[in-house]
């Protein structure tokens, strides 16, 4: 493990991904219909408190990306993460509310948390890790 890495370990919590995780299931950024808006300044406000510089860029009404920049301390390389907010319609099956994180031991059911909210709120809480261990 790098030394970089052993210094964020320590402040890596998987339970503030999961909490994470919780808030953007409850967003209904379903598309088509550009409702990404409220998680997009969801994850800019979580990415601010982190200590990025974070911008806003309009695509398309109601669909904003988020652009968050967290500088480094060294002269190291770039790393860029992308995913994405919206989400299919949840559609017809489900047994309990698509837009209310469920837990039933080690698993979690909600709409998008395979595509792409679960992997989206794994780079928020690595960001978190890496802002807080300087």
């Amino acid at each position: 493990m790098s030394e970089d890495l052993r210094t964020a370990a320590p402040v890596i919590r998987p339970e503030r991904t999961v909490e994470i995780l919780a808030d953007l299931i409850r967003f209904q950024s379903v598309n088509p219909s550009g409702t990404e808006g409220e998680a997009a300044a969801y994850v800019a406000q979580v990415m601010r408190e982190a200590g990025c510089d974070v911008e806003l860029q309009e695509i398309e009404p109601g669909r904003p990306n988020v652009i968050a920049r967290l500088k480094g301390t060294g002269g190291g390389k770039t790393i860029i993460l992308n995913t994405h907010m919206d989400v299919v319609p949840a559609g017809e099956g489900w047994s309990s509310d698509p837009f209310t994180m469920l837990r039933k031991g080690d698993r979690v059911y909600g709409r998008g948390v395979m595509d792409a909210k679960g992997p989206l709120a794994a780079m928020m809480a690595a960001i978190e890790a890496i802002a807080a261990s300087g």
